[in-house]
Formats: structure tokens, C-alpha cells, sequence
């Protein structure tokens, strides 16, 4: 079964909450290093997840994301 953007969005923001590695969201998250850049850049651009150091972490806004996107079944 195919996953959409939005349930690999939630994952990589779940998966970021304590902070990963760019290799950790591609193992966990189940994509490879092409596809994690477009998703890391877009969760970037929509302040949903920023970079400090080689860590991602997620955002507050990324934590209502996921609560958003829970609550309405998304996932």
C-alpha cells in the first residue's frame, strides 16, 4: 500500500520530535536520500521542522501538524 504525502510528512515530523539524523528519517521513515531532501525542504519551508547542527527537530507548529492530521483520521 502507497503511502501519501501527508502520512510521510507526519512520520518524519514523529520520527524528529527528539531529533534525527538525515540518515535516521531515511531508514525510519522508509524513503531514500533523493526523495528525503524534497520532503526535508518542503517541512523546512512551511516551518514545520528546522536543522540545528546535522540534527532535524520538529517545530511547534510541526507538533500541531501531527495533531491535526491524527485527529482527522489522515493517518
Amino acid at each position: 500500500m502507497r503511502r501519501d504525502k501527508t502520512e510521510i510528512n507526519t512520520e518524519l515530523l514523529r520520527i524528529s520530535q527528539t531529533g534525527a539524523l538525515k540518515t535516521q528519517l531515511v531508514y525510519k521513515g522508509n524513503l531514500n536520500f533523493n526523495m528525503i531532501k524534497k520532503y526535508l525542504r518542503t517541512l523546512m519551508d512551511r516551518g514545520l521542522i528546522q536543522k540545528t547542527g546535522a540534527h532535524y527537530y520538529t517545530t511547534e507548529r510541526g507538533r500541531e501538524f501531527i495533531y491535526h492530521a491524527e485527529s482527522l483520521g489522515a493517518i
